[in-house]
């Protein structure tokens, strides 16, 4: 399974003076396809990154859903998203 990471479309001359299209929208976001081992590195980074800088040893035991939200999802880069 492909994740996706969505990415602000680059400005061109076709965004600068759209064409008359009904739903157009020039702040459309094109989407960039994640592979699986990217998305394995940025859960890897993500994990470590976390458990070094947000969690303390008072902090444990700590449930996993609690440490994916509210502990993991902070040491993304932007844009990137975990399911």
């Amino acid at each position: 399974m492909k994740k996706r990471r969505r990415k602000k479309a680059e400005s061109s001359d076709e965004e600068q003076n759209p064409p008359h299209n009904e739903g157009y929208n020039s702040e459309e976001e094109k989407e960039e396809i994640i592979t699986k081992p990217q998305m394995d590195k940025y859960i890897y980074e993500s994990f470590l990154t976390s458990l070094k800088i947000s969690v303390s040893d008072s902090m444990l035991p700590l449930e996993s859903s609690t440490f994916k939200s509210q502990h993991m999802n902070h040491c993304l880069p932007e844009g990137i998203k975990l399911d």
